[in-house]
């Protein structure tokens, strides 16, 4: 599923693609496997199924904008995972 994933990922946020203004169109299919291999980290760690859809699409994009936007450390990308990726039955 990963290489699907990458794939379907870098369609959206990819040089000429829908939303690569995002990264101004620059943004490398590795950039994208690296932000993929955070999340499926994340997710292996916490017992979370990474499914693959739009909802772990847009995490994924909220990875690669913190890292290679906002210059946010891996320790910061993680907390926010922590605190904000799948615990709907959290208040």
């Amino acid at each position: 599923m990963k290489e699907e994933f990458v794939d379907y990922v870098f369609s959206f946020y990819g040089p000429g693609q829908i939303y690569g203004d995002n990264f101004n169109h620059q943004l490398t299919r590795e950039q994208v496997e690296f932000g993929v291999a955070i999340l499926k980290k994340h997710c292996y760690e916490n017992g979370i199924e990474i499914m693959g859809d739009s909802y772990d699409r847009e995490y994924t994009l909220l990875i690669m904008l913190y890292w290679y936007v906002y210059n946010d450390s891996l320790s910061e990308i993680y907390t926010f995972l922590r605190k904000n990726h799948c615990n709907s039955d959290e208040d």
